[in-house]
């Protein structure tokens, strides 16, 4: 599995996107404002941690 870079965009969750922010070794931090019905989810933080195992990468940048 290849492993996303800070400014990839990733699904996970069933559709859900996010704008990687930040790699650490295990995991992914993801900007969720990226998503354009943010507000309209009710999700209660902008940012979601996320392991490798669990997303794949929609966009390179």
């Amino acid at each position: 599995m290849k492993t996303a870079k800070v400014g990839n965009i990733i699904s996970f969750n069933e559709g859900m996107l996010g704008k990687v922010v930040a790699v650490l070794q295990n995991t992914v931090i993801a900007d969720l404002t990226y998503m354009s019905n943010f507000d309209s989810l009710g999700v209660e933080h902008e940012r979601q941690v996320i392991r490798h195992s669990e997303y794949k990468i929609v966009k390179m940048e």
